[in-house]
């Protein structure tokens, strides 16, 4: 038979044990990187500005935020010489030069570091130093007058006589006076304010007054208005004529207008900022400009003005801030400060400047065809002056200085080079 399956007891049981999760892979670790700068800052924009005799302004841009330094020399190389190191870190830098020679070419390099270090040096530059005006002349100077009744304005010449505007600025009172070739003194018309600028048209004088107002001023001292509201309050304004018209200067304003006889007021020019003085020349007119102007120099300027309105600049005076007066005889301007009389030719070049002695403020000029008369303000005089020089010996002179002022260039750049 066959054998009969035998059961087995007590046998012991086996468990299953669930398996342990497997532990998630962590993401791989990245190693951290810093990214060193080493890009230098750019530099752009590098100007030369408000040059003078002695001083010069250097400016640039750059990229980032940087340091500001220049060097700068009287010969190249420029870096291996004096070092202006600013201490701010911009991107517009300003740099002024001081304690320069007059006359001269100077080499700059600027240079700007940024926080990391990195430097950036620019291509050599150069500019050059104005050239100071040559020394005054002498003049001779004679006092046409007896000490005036009220502080001049303006002077103009009818016939052999001078013409002279006046105010008291503590009364605001003024007077038109007639002064004679032998000093005697008339008064023509005197009003209740300051009168400023005076020109001659036929047998009338045309004034301007404190407040604004062109008046017709006749032999026998009849005071009438032709415009009202043409310059601003306590402002002097001159005058010119211009065929039957009147020039007038609006020195608040920078405007140069033009006022009818039946008292039309309209704009010439504009953007003529602080003009002081004026005067026709053929069918332009000549202006002076005090030392704001549009060019923004800074310099006193002599300007050229065209009927229809064209300005253009004849020359500038780097050595005067104010020009008070301006006349022409002959051929040439002649412009005074007040204390120098400068002529001038139609191209804008000046020639030695004549030194006007005896103290005060010269404010306006005209001539007789041969001498220049001047007022002078502070000491409330006319004067007659005539330069002892010739213009050849003025030239010679002019000439001699710049001489002078070479000589002195090369010894200081000799100095250098033996350093």
């Amino acid at each position: 038979m066959p054998a009969t399956p035998t059961s087995v007891s007590n046998a012991p049981t086996v468990s299953a044990t669930p398996a342990t999760p497997a532990t998630p892979a962590q993401p791989a670790t990245t190693a951290s990187t810093t990214i060193s700068d080493t890009t230098p800052p750019v530099i752009s924009n590098i100007q030369a500005t408000s040059i003078t005799e002695t001083s010069a302004t250097i400016t640039w841009a750059t990229d980032e935020s940087a340091s500001t330094e220049v060097k700068y020399s009287l010969t190249s190389p420029a870096s291996a010489t004096t070092t202006t190191t600013g201490t701010d870190s911009v991107t517009s830098h300003s740099m002024n030069l001081t304690g320069l020679s007059s006359a001269s070419t100077y080499y700059y390099v600027v240079i700007s570091k940024d926080s990391n270090n990195n430097t950036a040096t620019s291509n050599e530059q150069t500019f050059t130093t104005l050239t100071p005006p040559p020394p005054p002349a002498p003049s001779n100077e004679i006092n046409l007058s007896s000490l005036l009744p009220l502080r001049p304005w303006d002077v103009i010449m009818s016939g052999s006589d001078y013409i002279v505007t006046m105010g008291d600025d503590a009364s605001h009172t003024g007077r038109l006076i007639r002064v004679t070739t032998g000093g005697s003194i008339s008064t023509i018309a005197s009003f209740n304010k300051r009168v400023f600028g005076v020109t001659l048209s036929g047998s009338d004088f045309i004034v301007s007054d404190d407040v604004t107002n062109i008046l017709r001023v006749s032999n026998d001292g009849t005071v009438s208005t032709i415009a009202s509201g043409v310059t601003v309050n306590n402002f002097a304004s001159d005058i010119a004529l211009s065929g039957s018209d009147y020039i007038v200067t609006d020195y608040s304003n920078g405007r140069l207008l033009r006022v009818t006889p039946s008292g039309v007021t309209s704009v010439i020019a504009s953007g003529l900022r602080n003009i002081s003085s004026i005067i026709v020349d053929g069918t332009d007119f000549v202006v002076t400009a005090n030392a704001t102007t549009p060019t923004g120099t800074g310099h006193a300027t002599l300007y050229r003005v065209t009927q229809g309105g064209s300005v253009s600049v004849i020359t500038e005076f780097s050595s005067y801030s104010s020009l008070l007066g301006i006349t022409k005889m002959g051929s040439y301007y002649y412009i005074n400060d007040s204390s120098n009389l400068v002529r001038v030719a139609t191209d804008g070049t000046k020639s030695i400047p004549t030194y006007i002695s005896g103290g005060g403020q010269i404010i306006s000029i005209t001539n007789n065809g041969s001498d220049i008369i001047a007022v002078n303000f502070s000491n409330s005089r006319i004067l007659k002056i005539t330069p002892v020089l010739t213009q050849s010996q003025a030239n010679n002179l002019a000439a001699i200085s710049q001489m002078i002022n070479s000589l002195d260039e090369i010894l200081k750049q000799l100095s250098q080079l033996l350093k």
